[in-house]
């Protein structure tokens, strides 16, 4: 599975919450606590590996889910110069005995890297190629950010313009690819109001 995701520092979270509403579906909110562990790779050197512990809330009910992540990350510069970040994420849930063990397995065998948290308020939106998950972040001491991902199942060349995560629709069908342009027109739109 690949990930395409875009990030953009956000200067006022009220007003993008409140575009946001206007065009996305709201999910939930969710508090993420994410341990990166550095590990020896085999032919040498060293990979990142992810242990993140969510707490969700959603219609007033909340529950937790823990997820390991192996990411295969890849920087892609596209038509206009830039930069696009695409992942071959890798992901499974865990039971918390099942995260116990691989914390002592990470520790015996590499390092804490990193601890960040982010509380996350979670949105959708329909697109052409599928559903764009849309995530609007708090990252102490870092502020706010705004967080756009799609997930392939292959790895696809993309047109890409400013912050854009909606990929062209090059198919012949004219009702898909007036929809496509839709939807690059609403996230062009929106994330135009935030710059």
């Amino acid at each position: 599975m690949f990930e395409i995701e875009m990030k953009a520092h956000v200067r006022d979270r009220k007003e993008v919450t409140q575009k946001l509403n206007t065009f996305a579906t709201y999910l939930c909110s969710r508090n993420k606590s994410d341990v990166y562990y550095t590990l020896p790779k085999i032919e040498g050197g060293e990979t990142s590996v992810r242990l993140r512990t969510e707490s969700i809330t959603k219609n007033k009910t909340s529950s937790q889910e823990i997820t390991f992540t192996y990411k295969r990350k890849e920087s892609i510069t596209g038509e206009d110069g830039n930069s696009i970040e695409v992942n071959d994420e890798n992901e499974i849930s865990l039971s918390k005995e099942d995260a116990k063990v691989l914390e002592k397995l990470f520790l015996d065998i590499g390092k804490i890297r990193l601890t960040k948290s982010k509380i996350v308020e979670n949105w959708e939106l329909e697109t052409c190629e599928g559903l764009a998950n849309i995530e609007l972040c708090t990252v102490p001491p870092l502020g706010d950010f705004l967080e756009i991902g799609q997930f392939y199942l292959a790895r696809s060349i993309f047109r890409w313009g400013l912050l854009e995560n909606i990929p062209h629709c090059t198919g012949k069908d004219r009702a898909r690819r007036h929809r496509c342009n839709n939807d690059f027109r609403r996230v062009r739109i929106f994330l135009g109001m935030l710059f």
